[in-house]
């Protein structure tokens, strides 16, 4: 949970909680939903599939780069395999030296779609990744038998 709060809770000078600019915006339920997928860990990344599968944190690697963990700030702001989309988005991402501030910009609208975009885009490689498994699989199988 540490993670958590470095990356998502911001303190006022007080010590109370701010809430994100992207809480305070009226926006479609798809796009909410990634946003909010991503600000409570309810996503299907590898940090929360590992945790919830009791694997060791330094073994959550990322299944499309195979490079690092895949946590938060990797899914959002560094695999290799999003460059284009991160391309379309700069403007939001230039900024940000971290996933909090890149959360707390002004363009919510574009942050959430930019959000979806890398979601869809990743479950997209991954299913395609897939089948091609499985195609391989049934070769193989239809070569043995």
């Amino acid at each position: 949970m540490l993670y958590y709060k470095e990356h998502f809770t911001h303190f006022s000078n007080f010590g109370f909680i701010i809430r994100p600019k992207y809480q305070d915006t009226f926006i479609p339920d798809a796009l909410r939903v990634a946003t909010g997928e991503l600000g409570v860990s309810s996503h299907q990344i590898e940090v929360q599939n590992g945790r919830a599968n009791g694997v060791p944190r330094e073994e959550r690697i990322c299944r499309l780069c195979h490079i690092e963990i895949e946590d938060e700030y990797h899914f959002t702001c560094k695999c290799p395999t999003q460059v284009e989309i991160r391309e379309q988005y700069q403007d939001i991402l230039r900024p940000s030296s971290s996933l909090s501030k890149l959360l707390d910009t002004p363009n919510i609208k574009k942050l959430r779609r930019y959000i979806l975009d890398i979601k869809q885009h990743r479950e997209n490689k991954l299913q395609n990744a897939n089948h091609n498994l499985c195609n391989i699989h049934q070769h193989v199988t239809n070569e043995i038998f």
